[in-house]
């Protein structure tokens, strides 16, 4: 059986990577999770039939180190670069720019392995195949039997059923993954099918009309992350993405429209230990939303249009404020000594970015570029506005007051503290800060907001 090292700290790409390739190329996978223990493991074993690294621009110098100490090998062993556009790297490389292109990543090992399609489908593999066990959590019920190990001698296994095809997912799984178990099985002969099924199972959650809002909000949380992050390292993913983006925005909006209290959606974004970018998003979402309702010219077609631009406007802070989990504000990252100085850019930049990004889509709300552009007040999307003027469009006025109450709320469920108690005062601090009458007309709809 083959062995391909992966580098990697994304354990979602770590997962789709180690049981598809087993599953397809039979190999198995050594995953190290920083460029330094990569290299450490290299000089002990260099006997890898192929080295998948994940491009990390934080960290070039480190993966120059890991691919130089490769190449310095007596017989070089073949590198995927994945993340990167492929001027990047050398010719003996080959480089896959989008990190969720599954098929295109295994294609490639099969190519370095010299195993065909048909090798493919013929391959001999052990009667039980193991499956992460956060994939089969992530799912509300198995599309395979799935089964328990029990190691009864040296290299010698039991496997018993725990639960049928077809079963819906019960908290045995979690404990199990809490006792500190990684894998559970299904037959071989079912693994294509499970592996395909779970790959889509995001996807399919989010765009199914029966998943409950906390199971959306939780799964939402995870589609965010995955576009946030390929996004920042490859712009021109996004018409690859752009299924699961749009099923992002399509459970925004449910979200949106379902929850009829603030107070409920504070309670299970709590619950959902998500991201800044996601929670903020979320919250200044609904919070647009209500004030689209209680203005003249609201309709369901502007709440619509708010939901796509609050999925896309701060997409590109995504793996910064990841990075970053104690700075919680725009503005605190723009001055923090901790950024360099590409990150500050991206800061700054990020409204004209997202804009630019949405424009070069297919298909789009009309004007929803330009109220992602403008929605720190700047007509350019360059920067932040110290006065904040009449000469932007409305629904860029509401998404900047929705922001500001968003970051408030976010910092409310930092504490543990309630909106309720903190409401009066938060809207008169935000009257304090956009004083303009058409402003203050939109500040006045949140008196009515439901807590």
């Amino acid at each position: 059986m083959s062995h391909a090292l992966l580098v990697s700290d994304n354990q979602t790409l770590n997962n789709l990577y180690t049981v598809n390739l087993n599953a397809y190329v039979a190999t198995n996978v050594t995953i190290k999770t920083k460029y330094k223990e990569a290299k450490q493991l290299l000089e002990l074993n260099p006997n890898f039939d192929v080295v998948i690294c994940l491009d990390n621009k934080k960290h070039r110098d480190e993966l120059s180190q890991v691919l130089s100490q490769i190449n310095e090998m007596d017989k070089p062993t073949p590198i995927i670069l994945v993340g990167t556009k492929s001027e990047v790297v050398e010719s003996n490389f080959m480089a896959i720019p989008n990190q969720y292109a599954i098929k295109e990543i295994i294609r490639a090992v099969a190519k370095i392995l010299q195993i065909t399609a048909k090798d493919m489908a013929a391959k001999e593999v052990p009667k039980y195949f193991p499956i992460p066990v956060p994939f089969i959590l992530d799912q509300a019920e198995t599309s395979s039997d799935i089964y328990y190990r029990i190691e009864t001698g040296p290299f010698e296994y039991e496997y018993f059923k725990i639960i049928e095809k077809g079963q819906p997912i019960d908290d045995s799984i979690n404990r199990l993954k809490q006792e500190g178990t990684d894998f559970l099985y299904v037959m071989s002969k079912e693994r294509l099918s499970f592996i395909n099924a779970t790959s889509a199972f995001i996807l399919g959650e989010l765009s199914s009309d029966d998943t409950s809002v906390e199971d959306k909000v939780k799964v939402l949380g995870h589609g965010f992350d995955l576009v946030g992050e390929q996004l920042f390292e490859n712009p021109q993913a996004a018409e690859e993405i752009q299924e699961l983006s749009t099923a992002c925005i399509k459970s925004i909006s449910s979200v949106v429209n379902e929850i009829p209290k603030l107070s409920t959606l504070l309670n299970i974004l709590l619950n959902s230990k998500g991201e800044y970018v996601y929670i903020h998003s979320i919250l200044g979402a609904f919070i647009a939303g209500h004030i689209t309702d209680n203005m003249d010219w609201g309709s369901k077609e502007q709440k619509k249009k708010v939901s796509f631009v609050f999925f896309y406007h701060d997409i590109f802070l995504v793996p910064i404020f990841k990075k970053y989990p104690h700075l919680t504000r725009e503005d605190d990252l723009l001055f923090s000594d901790e950024l360099d100085d590409n990150e500050k850019n991206v800061v700054l930049e990020h409204a004209q970015m997202a804009g630019e990004l949405v424009r070069s889509f297919k298909q789009i709300p009309i004007g929803a570029d330009i109220i992602i552009t403008q929605h720190h007040g700047m007509t350019s999307g360059k920067g932040f506005a110290m006065q904040f003027r009449d000469n932007i469009s409305p629904l860029s006025k509401v998404l900047m007051i929705s922001e500001e109450v968003a970051s408030h709320l976010f910092t409310l469920i930092q504490k543990g503290q309630l909106f309720k108690d903190h409401k009066e005062a938060i809207i008169n601090e935000i009257r304090e800060k956009f004083r303009t009458h058409t402003y203050q007309k939109m500040i006045n709809t949140l008196d009515s907001l439901d807590t």
